[in-house]
């Protein structure tokens, strides 16, 4: 965890020499700079080290954006925002048209501050170890279901899914359960909510053509 730790410090003070350097050389006004990251680490939470599973310690990632030509104010952007939307949103900013086919969509209206995030809901998928062998990350249990398609649904209230291929499902209310501790998926009162985001989930598995079979309801 000390290396970890290291390492965040390393890339932090790199981050401000890059920023520096750019406004050193008089193109602030016409860089675009992302910070953000593909997956984060469990190390060591719910005794897991590594990444994959669907914990927010490892899909939860950072995400700034400084782009000169919206305006120099710092703000903070609350909702959920995914990385699907990201090359949309940059190719906006670049002025340049979107490709057909291409998944996401534009958040520059957020940024502009005209629109917010505050109905958004992230999807994410796993599409498991393709008949390799999953690397092990110590515990047998997360290796197990490594092994298998998931789709995840983080909703704008904060409510999370997990659906595998095989085995049971998470459902995590967020808000007052942020390490993901408990487990509601099978808790009777509960029920009506899987329902709701397993529609959810698969409502977005036939907008983006998902053929990844998944448990039926509860």
């Amino acid at each position: 965890m000390a290396r970890y730790w290291g390492n965040v410090t390393l890339v932090d003070r790199s981050v401000a020499t890059i920023l520096k350097a750019i406004d050193e050389s008089g193109k602030t006004d016409d860089t675009i700079v992302v910070f953000t990251s593909d997956h984060g680490e469990m190390m060591g939470d719910h005794g897991i080290l590594g990444k994959t599973l669907m914990y927010e310690t490892s899909v939860r990632v950072p995400l700034l954006i400084r782009a000169p030509m919206l305006g120099r104010q710092r703000r903070r952007i609350s909702g959920n925002f995914s990385h699907i939307d990201l090359v949309p949103t940059l190719m906006e900013l670049l002025g340049q048209a979107g490709v057909d086919g291409m998944q996401g969509r534009s958040r520059v209206s957020v940024l502009r501050g005209d629109e917010t995030l505050d109905d958004n809901d992230v999807f994410i998928e796993w599409n498991g170890a393709d008949g390799h062998p999953p690397r092990s990350i110590g515990e047998a249990e997360p290796n197990m279901s490594m092994a298998h398609p998931l789709r995840t649904v983080i909703t704008s209230e904060r409510w999370k899914l997990n659906l595998y291929g095989k085995g049971q499902g998470d459902l995590y209310d967020l808000n007052t359960d942020p390490h993901e501790l408990e487990n509601l998926y099978h808790r009777p009162q509960h029920g009506a909510r899987v329902r709701q985001l397993t529609g959810k989930i698969r409502a977005w598995q036939e907008e983006s053509g998902d053929k990844t079979t998944l448990p039926a309801d509860l």
